[in-house]
């Protein structure tokens, strides 16, 4: 089995699942950037029945498919420009699954190097009702037997939880809903 340097768990305030995967990374890497600033230089809205969970205010987002950092908003010229307002030596990138060609090596290798890797994937390949996005942090990878650790900022599921690799790769298709999701790298400078 192939470790990832702990994380320290970050709970996720509501709809901010990227942004708690990036300040989990950074803090890994001995920095501290809070999800809510993430959030808000990256342009995320909210919906209204949760805006009072924040010390900032968002933009307000029509519905639940509209708030958060799902696959159309991605933007990674602004997030590695965060890192680089901040003094944070990371660099990311960002994945489709149609674009790796061996999704076990590809973990293997990025694990190797060190590099931080964010699932992004549709609830719904886990048989929930839900037809939205959710980010989660390889924790751990076993390349025999194709199980991933996840650390997972959102509360009310585990801290840390297992799964076979294709239920999180079918969750990247885009049979779903017709966007493709997949991996952020997170790479040190």
């Amino acid at each position: 089995m192939l470790l990832t340097p702990g994380y320290k768990h970050i709970i996720q305030k509501p709809q901010l699942c990227f942004p708690t995967n990036v300040s989990m990374v950074c803090l890994r890497r001995g920095y501290w950037l809070d999800q809510e600033d993430i959030a808000r230089e990256l342009d995320i809205k909210i919906t209204k029945e949760v805006s009072g969970a924040f010390n900032h205010k968002f933009k307000i987002a029509k519905n639940i498919l509209e708030a958060g950092y799902d696959v159309q908003k991605i933007n990674i010229k602004k997030l590695n420009s965060i890192f680089r307002k901040h003094k944070i030596l990371i660099r990311a990138e960002f994945k489709k699954i149609s674009e790796i060609e061996d999704v076990n090596k590809f973990i293997i290798n990025n694990i190797r190097k060190n590099n931080d890797l964010s699932i992004l994937f549709l609830w719904k390949a886990f048989g929930r009702k839900v037809n939205y996005g959710h980010y989660v942090l390889i924790s751990s990878y076993d390349a025999n037997t194709k199980i991933v650790e996840v650390c997972d900022p959102i509360q009310k599921n585990k801290s840390f939880w297992n799964s076979k690799i294709f239920k999180f790769i079918s969750g990247m298709e885009d049979k779903w809903d017709g966007k493709e999701r997949g991996f952020f790298i997170f790479k040190s400078l």
